[in-house]
């Protein structure tokens, strides 16, 4: 296996075509802060994040932080595995709160599939990509075909959840395409 540098980083593969989708990505993710933190569950904070946390507190993140995370003029798409309201709360005094749109748990769904309540609170990985591909100025025209794709991956999710009761095998088998760095032994 070689050490391939793609803009932004270098990645230890041997595939050029993954190579070309990272620096894909790379440069997206350059162009889009794309949030999702889990505050409840964080094993990095001490205990879990409260308002209060946040600007005042001592211990809340600083205004330059925060920027440095969500910018300060581009949009943001923030899954969130909780209510949308406490983000809200948490950035509204924030420089770029305006742009920030989040995505969190709505009361829908029921005893279902693990993705499908994903899916019905629209924090699947479809909804997520066509919330970034409406926000973000101009991809909404150069992108319709990737949303369409997206719109028709969740019929077809749809179909087999509610013919089978189980998630479609490209969900449930799927893993990150890439080694991360303690896989790859850094």
């Amino acid at each position: 296996m070689q050490e391939k540098a793609f803009e932004g980083g270098r990645v230890h593969t041997s595939d050029e075509e993954e190579i070309r989708r990272l620096n894909t990505y790379w440069r997206a993710a350059n162009y889009i802060s794309v949030g999702q933190i889990y505050l409840m569950g964080n094993p990095l904070l001490r205990e879990p994040l409260r308002p209060e946390h946040i600007k005042p507190h001592p211990h809340g993140i600083s205004a330059a932080d925060f920027d440095g995370l969500f910018t300060r003029d581009r949009p943001v798409v923030f899954a969130y595995h909780g209510y949308p309201y406490l983000i809200h709360r948490l950035t509204y005094k924030r420089w770029n709160h305006d742009n920030i749109h989040v995505c969190g748990f709505i009361e829908e769904g029921t005893t279902t599939t693990p993705f499908d309540m994903a899916v019905l609170n629209r924090l699947d990985r479809f909804h997520l990509a066509m919330d970034v591909i409406e926000r973000v100025p101009g991809l909404d025209s150069r992108a319709a075909h990737a949303k369409q794709h997206f719109r028709d991956k969740l019929i077809e999710h749809r179909h087999y959840v509610d013919e089978r009761g189980e998630d479609m095998p490209e969900i449930q088998d799927w893993s990150w395409p890439c080694k991360t760095a303690a896989q790859a032994g850094d």
